[in-house]
């Protein structure tokens, strides 16, 4: 069987006032490069991440190189998984594949309530061989002073498109990057680390580096698209409008994910982004690793909460292989909390297909 592999487009379905989309009116130029060596379009590939039941069926995303094998993306492309789910990482010019080793945070979830929250749409994860080229983030989340008052910045991004049994880098230039309180079609504040843009991308357009124009530090990636309905409010019409989000990743926010220990986090999130529908555009079930849950030195047992919506089977394995399931068809936010014997193996099912589900592994702990 030839080996088929799908991208996935992340529409989120949320749409925002016509006064705001008109500050993402510039437009773009959208070019392609087939060789370079250096620089940071050598440090952009694409990643195939393996989290459906036929595993001929990858969700694609657009991945870049930081630097010591380290790698950054949308959470939403891992579906925020603790586990690599036989990711790949393929390069434009290089002659080999790159797999993943091991992930250091990923976490797919956004909030909505007074918009100080972060948006925790980002995976962190090592690669066994990596290019040497690696882009730079910003040091920390600067916004650039405009005179106007507009917090914006100009932009390069970087996205991958499908070209035969590789991929073609788009760059999109000059584009605009607006940073500032971004809101929702309620008028509800998005988290307070994202942005919009009107950069131009391909078709593999999660998780695509925003760079700034000046310096070529990363500033932001992509994360998804709203669409807006055209004056007549046609809400599919050619002509209708898109809002591009991105989040705002900065140097500081890496440091301290590698500095974190060597553990999973407190919580887990898996799936789109909360209050939202989320799209993988394919419509195939699910069935990826979620986790290995690992005890602390000198204990044998790790306990943990779990909260999962409709159509979605979460099963737990302890140490002895013993299982527990949590949840199931059309029973929604099934709770329950466990004690089991470390380490825990944690997958997610879900027949829904195209829509990608919503759990909580909660409070993780290990006595």
């Amino acid at each position: 069987m030839n080996r088929i592999s799908r991208f996935a487009v992340c529409v989120v379905p949320f749409f925002m006032s016509l006064t705001a989309a008109a500050a993402a009116s510039k437009k773009t130029k959208r070019t392609e490069r087939r060789s370079f060596n250096a620089g940071p379009l050598g440090a952009v590939g694409m990643v195939d991440v393996y989290l459906f039941k036929d595993r001929n069926i990858s969700q694609r995303c657009t991945a870049t190189h930081i630097g010591d094998g380290l790698m950054v993306t949308a959470g939403h492309c891992f579906m925020g998984a603790y586990e690599c789910n036989n990711a790949r990482v393929s390069w434009e010019n290089e002659d080999y594949t790159s797999r993943c080793k091991y992930i250091l945070y990923s976490n797919a979830s956004e909030s909505y309530s007074n918009g100080n929250e972060v948006s925790n749409d980002l995976t962190v994860f090592k690669i066994d061989r990596y290019p040497q080229s690696a882009a730079t983030l910003q040091p920390a989340n600067k916004p650039p002073a405009n005179p106007d008052g507009n917090l914006s910045t100009d932009a390069i991004a970087y996205s991958k498109r499908p070209a035969g049994n590789s991929s073609a880098t788009v760059v999109s230039a000059p584009c605009q990057l607006v940073l500032g309180p971004v809101t929702n079609i309620f008028s509800q504040p998005k988290a307070s680390d994202t942005a919009k843009h009107n950069c131009d991308l391909a078709e593999i357009a999660s998780g695509s580096p925003l760079m700034r124009a000046s310096s070529n530090e990363i500033v932001a990636i992509h994360q998804g698209t709203s669409l807006l309905p055209d004056p007549d409010g046609r809400m599919w019409a050619a002509d209708s409008q898109k809002i591009h989000y991105a989040k705002i990743v900065t140097g500081a926010d890496i440091r301290r994910i590698i500095d974190l220990p060597y553990a999973l986090p407190d919580n887990i999130r898996i799936g789109g982004f909360a209050g939202e529908v989320f799209s993988t555009g394919i419509a195939e079930p699910l069935n990826f690793t979620v986790a290995y849950l690992q005890a602390k030195t000198g204990s044998s047992t790790v306990s943990f909460g779990v909260h999962n919506g409709l159509d979605t089977v979460i099963e737990a394995t302890d140490g002895d292989g013993k299982k527990m399931i949590f949840g199931g068809p059309r029973r929604a936010g099934y709770d329950q909390r466990v004690r089991m014997k470390a380490p825990v193996k944690l997958t997610m099912t879900s027949a829904q297909g195209g829509l990608a589900p919503l759990a909580w592994i909660e409070n993780i702990q290990s006595p």
